[in-house]
């Protein structure tokens, strides 16, 4: 008696792509200092250091929008020696400073420091990617190519002509990752108080797991 095998109707692989995410600005956190005995001195203090800060990053040429007041706030200052004593008043004004490159940063981080005479405290700095959307499409598109070569080699392997995908399932983007390996000089270099900023690039991957009809 003969028997009969039937035939797998399907052949199942993965595959995962990958893209770059260029950065495309920079973000940098300030706070502007003041203190006095007198909270009307302190407000002038902060006032006038504010008003020299906003000129020298406005020369920058920001995007609109570019130059961003968080938050100002006053609060005393206590002495702690075990007597408690008024010995002023302190007032701060903290400012987000959203540049259109990282070529930027180092002017900024410069403007600050030199033009606060250290009442001007650098807080933060942060890079902002382009959108991922486009890196992600292409990821994708590279995932799904691997995956179909792959199972083109086994369906020949097998003796079998392939034919089309009747299933695709994500198994998720990763969220964009720095790669170190990647990155690229920054376009000029800081000098006395300005500091390198390498302008870096991150990645994207997309893994599909695939399964293929077979046209036999």
């Amino acid at each position: 008696m003969g028997h009969h095998r039937r035939h797998r109707d399907v052949v199942t692989t993965v595959g995962t792509g990958s893209a770059e995410i260029a950065t495309e600005g920079s973000t940098l956190k300030l706070v502007v200092v003041a203190q006095d005995p007198s909270p009307h001195a302190a407000y002038e203090q902060a006032q006038t250091r504010t008003e020299a800060l906003f000129a020298a990053l406005e020369a920058l040429e920001l995007p609109a929008g570019g130059l961003l007041t968080e938050n100002i706030s006053m609060h005393p200052k206590l002495s702690h020696d075990g007597e408690e004593r008024l010995l002023g008043y302190v007032w701060q004004h903290r400012l987000s400073v959203r540049l259109r490159d990282t070529a930027q940063l180092s002017d900024a981080m410069a403007a600050a420091v030199s033009t606060g005479d250290g009442f001007v405290r650098i807080e933060g700095v942060s890079l902002t990617e382009a959108s991922a959307e486009d890196a992600e499409r292409t990821a994708r598109a590279e995932a799904f190519e691997r995956a179909r070569v792959s199972a083109q080699q086994l369906a020949t392997l097998a003796g079998r002509e392939l034919g089309q995908a009747v299933d695709v399932a994500e198994g998720g983007a990763a969220g964009p990752q720095f790669n170190p390996s990647r990155a690229r000089p920054a376009a000029r270099y800081a000098a006395a108080a300005r500091m390198p900023i390498g302008d870096g690039l991150s990645e994207v991957s997309v893994t599909l797991l695939v399964r293929w009809a077979f046209a036999d």
